[in-house]
């Protein structure tokens, strides 16, 4: 009777989340803890307003009359002009324009905990049909704009390269979480637990 009451404390740690209880030095306490979830909880939030701000500042400089003339005043900057000779090119511009949108898409996703393979698939074409609508506007007469198929094609595959990062920073991730808790390995016998 004692040994399986020692195996049921065992099963479950203080902090809820399975397994061996941690040494009282690696344990957090529930201020911690609940600080911890209201974070979780708002950066779905906070993803959200970044992404929503990031997708509103896309299409107006995407329906800007004459991007040339702002990329080209950018550029003459002297920071800049020590990084960058020359103006990128509209499909550069394209492919890196989309690939933060997707990233900051799917982060919102991740963190709301909806992060699957449907959901990737999901976001993608959910921005892959916002960068088409975006195409699609920029020929109406007052922007002074013209639609370009190819455009759509490196926002697509800008959309696939943010995402993929996001893919990939999860997966390690993944792999690095389980690695971290078990380096507290099963508590000494030295705190009198068994």
């Amino acid at each position: 009777p004692r040994e399986a009451g020692v195996r049921r404390t065992l099963e479950k740690r203080p902090d809820g989340d399975g397994g061996p209880p941690r040494p009282a030095a690696c344990r957090k306490s529930p201020t911690m803890r609940s600080h911890e979830r209201a974070v979780r909880r708002g950066m779905p939030l906070v993803l959200g307003v970044i992404t929503a701000t990031y997708a509103s500042a896309l299409v107006v400089a995407t329906h800007y009359p004459r991007p040339q003339v702002v990329i080209q005043r950018i550029i003459e900057r002297p920071v800049i002009r020590q990084v960058i000779t020359k103006p990128p090119s509209d499909k550069t511009l394209h492919l890196w324009a989309y690939a933060p949108l997707a990233a900051l898409a799917g982060m919102t996703v991740a963190a709301s905990g909806w992060w699957s393979g449907r959901a990737c698939i999901a976001v993608a074409a959910g921005t892959a049909l916002f960068a088409a609508l975006d195409e699609a506007t920029q020929p109406l007469p007052w922007f002074g704009r013209t639609a370009d198929l190819l455009d759509w094609g490196y926002d697509c595959l800008g959309i696939l390269l943010g995402l993929a990062a996001v893919a990939l920073a999860l997966g390690l991730a993944r792999r690095v979480r389980p690695r971290a808790a078990s380096t507290h390995g099963p508590p000494s016998r030295a705190d009198g637990r068994q």
